[in-house]
């Protein structure tokens, strides 16, 4: 079957079906994330972390862990929220924006298989061969559905349970572990199958339109642009 008959299923399966919409109580299990699919819309309530490298960096290459991740809050955020220290040692979050998830990807086995994390919550994709991860630890990745809706976002988080090294990486890089009720919504990128929204659907479906837009251009202005390999190519003309 070929890349184009391949998304096409995808996408009329995801089509063709209503997206369940479900909160999520954390920690996760994997019977709580097992069934669900592409496109499915979720909310969580329970305590999550936040974290980017610095974060990562301290938690897995230097094995300091602060808290119990897996039986306590298993679902992270990738993200740089919008704290303010309102006064020494209390922080008010103002925005709560996850960013992209592939920076982190070389620390994302031992998320899964160490500290047992079930749902990565990015604002993208992966790079393809990441998504194996997935399946293989039984994870989803759920991606927000606007940046607009990012205070929206920070209105649903309770309480600002623990703070870790605000001072020493500052309030944009710390290790935040928020209590939040009703999450969302974000929808299901990656499921546990390995499948993915970008990758099994919206690439293929983008490439497939810019293929028809070059088709015939010379190969030397295809090469320069970069956006194809040169073994995709017949004298400036697609296979």
């Amino acid at each position: 079957m070929n890349e184009t008959s391949e998304y096409r299923k995808a996408f009329e399966e995801i089509e063709g079906r209503f997206p369940t919409e479900k909160r999520l109580r954390i920690p996760l299990s994997e019977v709580d994330v097992i069934d669900l699919r592409l496109g499915d819309v979720i909310y969580f309530d329970g305590m999550i972390f936040t974290g980017r490298e610095k974060v990562l960096h301290r938690l897995i290459d230097e094995g300091v862990v602060p808290i119990d991740i897996k039986n306590t809050c298993n679902v992270m955020m990738t993200s740089a929220p919008s704290v303010k220290e309102v006064s020494p040692g209390t922080y008010e979050v103002r925005a709560a924006m996850p960013t992209t998830n592939y920076r982190f990807i070389r620390w994302l086995p031992a998320l899964f298989n160490k500290h047992g994390i079930r749902a990565l919550i990015s604002k993208g994709g992966l790079q393809k061969d990441a998504y194996q991860l997935f399946e293989r630890f039984k994870a989803i990745n759920v991606m927000m559905v606007t940046p607009a809706i990012t205070a929206s976002y920070a209105k649903r988080i309770r309480a600002l349970r623990h703070t870790f090294w605000a001072e020493e990486f500052r309030t944009t890089d710390a290790l935040y572990v928020w209590e939040v009720q009703g999450l969302g919504p974000f929808i299901v990128e990656a499921d546990t199958s390995g499948r993915s929204l970008f990758k099994d659907v919206v690439n293929p479906m983008i490439n497939e339109g810019v293929k028809r837009a070059y088709e015939g251009l010379p190969k030397l202005t295809q090469s320069r642009v970069g956006e194809f390999k040169a073994y995709e190519l017949d004298g400036g003309l697609y296979r």
